[in-house]
């Protein structure tokens, strides 16, 4: 397992709201925070404060929905950058209700010339497959997104 160190910590807890965790030695200064996405930025408007032990959290809200299909960070006053995980919004009935499939075709199903590879990830902003021939050699291909956070692939090759 690996731990990514990071500054402050900002998750996705609804498909509007954002909660950051910023350490007290942290917590000083001008509290202003937005989302990047790309080129675009999004500021958050502070909705809650709360003290905590070891941290400050909180509560921020985006003038709009924000969706999980690309990665995005949360910036502070200061520049300082975080990437925005996912939280409490995959316990969500929007959640359930954007992402939830009904499909039985996931997993590996042979199709004429190849395979095709279907995987639900809707929490990833990109998906890549790797795969390892017999003999060792290696190939990953890049998936691509779907409806409903589902990722395809298909070989039209003969793999093993």
């Amino acid at each position: 397992m690996f731990n990514i160190r990071r500054q402050y910590e900002a998750f996705m807890d609804t498909f509007k709201t954002i909660t950051l965790i910023i350490p007290h030695d942290q917590a000083g200064g001008e509290r202003e925070f937005s989302v990047v996405r790309g080129d675009t930025t999004i500021p958050l408007e502070i909705e809650e404060e709360i003290q905590l032990e070891r941290a400050m959290k909180i509560v921020t809200s985006l003038p709009g929905e924000l969706d999980l299909e690309k990665a995005c960070e949360v910036v502070d006053a200061n520049g300082i950058r975080t990437d925005l995980q996912v939280g409490a919004v995959i316990r969500t009935a929007a959640f359930d209700e954007r992402y939830y499939y009904e499909g039985e075709d996931l997993g590996v199903r042979k199709v004429e010339g190849g395979f095709r590879f279907k995987l639900w990830a809707p929490t990833s902003s990109a998906v890549k497959l790797k795969l390892i021939s017999k003999n060792g050699e290696e190939a990953e291909h890049d998936m691509t997104r779907e409806d409903k956070g589902v990722w395809t692939l298909e070989i039209q090759e003969d793999v093993e």
